[in-house]
C-alpha cells in the first residue's frame, strides 16, 4: 500500500510543477501587457475642439476680393472690397469684411461726389457646401465713415468725415470652380443709421447692395 501512495506522489509531482510553471509565466504575461499609465488611461483622452474626435471636424479659410454696385443718397455707386473667413465643418464661416464705395467716376471730384467705406465681423452660414452650385448667406455688422462733396471735401481730399454703424445681409449663389476656387454672385441690404451732425442720415447711407466674388482657399 505504501509502495503504490508513493507512486501515485512521484507520478503527480511533475505535472505540478508544470502547472505552477504554466501559472507563472500566464502571470508574467499578464504584467507585461498591463498598460504603463493606468491612471491616463482611466481618465480617457482629452476633449478637443476642433480635430477627429472634436466638435469641429473639417476647417478651412478664404479670401474673396470682390466688386459691386450700391445705392447711397439715391445714387448709384461703385464698390469693391475684401472678405476673409475661418470656415468651421464647410459650414459656419467667422471673419472680417471691408468694402469701399464711391460715385466719383472722373478724376476731379465735384461737389455731388459721395465716397467712403465700411467694415467689420461678418457671420456666413453656407447651405450644402459639397454641391457644386449652393447658396451661402453672409451678415457683417460694424461701421465705417463717409464723405459727401460741398461738407468738408477740398479737391480729391477729404476734410471733414462722417461717421456711421452699419449691419448688412447678404444672400450668395456660389459655384464651385475648382478645388481651391469658387465664384459668388450675391445681392442684399446696407442697413445704416448716421451720427447725429452728419448731412447724411442713415436712410441716405443704407442701400440694396449686388457684388461678385472670386474666393480663394481651402475648403
Amino acid at each position: 500500500m505504501k509502495s503504490i501512495i508513493v507512486l501515485s506522489a512521484l507520478c503527480l509531482t511533475p505535472r505540478l510543477v508544470l502547472a505552477a510553471e504554466a501559472t507563472s509565466n500566464a502571470q508574467a504575461a499578464t504584467t507585461s501587457v498591463a498598460p504603463a499609465s493606468p491612471t491616463r488611461d482611466a481618465a480617457g483622452s482629452p476633449q478637443v475642439l476642433v480635430g477627429k474626435e472634436g466638435v469641429v471636424r473639417h476647417h478651412g479659410w478664404y479670401v474673396a476680393p470682390s466688386i459691386g454696385a450700391t445705392r447711397v443718397d439715391g445714387e448709384s455707386a461703385v464698390t469693391a472690397g475684401v472678405r476673409g473667413a475661418w470656415l468651421l465643418d464647410r459650414t459656419f464661416g467667422l471673419g472680417l469684411a471691408g468694402t469701399a464705395f464711391t460715385n466719383d467716376t472722373t478724376e476731379t471730384a465735384s461737389p455731388g461726389t459721395i465716397d467712403g467705406g465700411y467694415g467689420g465681423l461678418m457671420l456666413q452660414y453656407v447651405l450644402r457646401p459639397n454641391d457644386i452650385v449652393h447658396a451661402s448667406f453672409d451678415a457683417t455688422i460694424g461701421g465705417g465713415a463717409v464723405c459727401a462733396g460741398g461738407t468738408g471735401r477740398e479737391g480729391n481730399h477729404c476734410e471733414q468725415e462722417h461717421g456711421f454703424f452699419m449691419v448688412e445681409s447678404i444672400a450668395n449663389l456660389e459655384v464651385n470652380l475648382a478645388r481651391h476656387v469658387r465664384l459668388t454672385l450675391g445681392g442684399g441690404y446696407r442697413f445704416a443709421s448716421a451720427e447725429s451732425r452728419s448731412p447724411l442720415s442713415g436712410g441716405d447711407l443704407g442701400g440694396l447692395v449686388v457684388r461678385s466674388s472670386v474666393m480663394l482657399g481651402q475648403f
